[in-house]
């Protein structure tokens, strides 16, 4: 019914919402199918809180691969997907690389193993992906090291990145460092709140950010220990004229550039020691069906 709805001539339809509606993989199928059809007008495609898993990505992975396929935006938040999900995902993406512009994988559990699988996507000039949320999936300091060692295509689109509620650490940090300068120097937003980041992490940053080889304005820090010392050093960044960073955003709110010098009230920066676990713990600039 779904698919023949979608296929019709008469419908123009280019947002479909469908979270928390008890979809499974045959639901994906349909939805597949419908995708495949010249006369479909879907752009976004939100089926997030499904219990979709992994045989369900990989039947809308046949759709995804078709060449009338033309979605810009896919939401598989908390659809219980693993790293095998993300194996299907990136070839898919790789097959019909023009339209996809934002992704959300967010809490799922991925894992080091599902970064690895996507990776092949950044390397790949011909995928123009802008947004991308990985926030909650289980991911490590190994993921950074990874991104760190990927070869940066001669355009990388990537524009946005949310890394939030995963074990990056102060190891992490300095590995996502790296990557700012190579493979994510386009990136201009970036959230990595409750990553378990200390003040270590955030002189390496630091050093990273005044490069002109970071393109980076926004940066979400909430809910890491940071301490004084830790904030001060990435505030000082926002007057250095290499660094192009104009917003940092701390549990007590957000500092812009030419704003007046934060107080020791920033010191205890963080706070609760775990990120929440809603659908809502994702970065509040998170609007991905318009």
């Amino acid at each position: 019914m779904l698919s023949d709805v979608l296929t019709d001539t008469s419908c123009k339809l280019e947002t479909l919402r469908l979270m928390a509606c008890e979809l499974t993989k045959k639901s994906c199928a349909a939805l597949a199918q419908a995708l495949q059809s010249t006369s479909t007008s879907l752009k976004h495609l939100d089926i997030s809180l499904n219990d979709v898993q992994d045989s369900g990505v990989e039947l809308l992975c046949v759709g995804l691969k078709s060449p009338s396929c033309k979605l810009e935006t896919l939401s598989l938040s908390d659809c219980k997907i693993t790293a095998y999900g993300c194996s299907a995902l990136s070839p898919a993406l790789k097959s019909n690389p023009s339209h996809m512009r934002e992704l959300d994988l967010s809490i799922n559990n991925l894992t080091d193993s599902g970064l690895k699988h996507l990776l092949p996507v950044f390397e790949d000039p011909r995928v123009h992906l802008e947004r991308l949320w990985l926030n909650n999936c289980n991911l490590t300091h190994e993921s950074c090291r990874m991104m760190g060692y990927v070869n940066k295509p001669e355009h990388s689109g990537l524009r946005e990145l949310n890394l939030s509620a995963n074990a990056i650490l102060d190891s992490g940090l300095e590995q996502l460092s790296v990557a700012l300068c190579h493979l994510l120097s386009g990136l201009q937003s970036l959230s990595v709140t409750y990553c378990g980041l200390t003040a270590d992490g955030c002189a390496v940053l630091a050093s990273a950010l005044s490069s002109n080889q970071s393109q980076l304005k926004a940066l979400d820090l909430r809910g890491n220990k940071l301490t004084e010392s830790g904030v001060k050093l990435l505030s000082d960044l926002l007057d250095d004229p290499q660094s192009k960073l104009e917003e940092l955003e701390f549990m007590d709110g957000i500092i812009s550039k030419n704003q007046a010098p934060i107080d020791d009230s920033h010191k205890q920066d963080a706070l609760p020691e775990n990120p929440p676990k809603s659908k809502e713990q994702k970065n509040k600039r998170h609007v991905p069906m318009l």
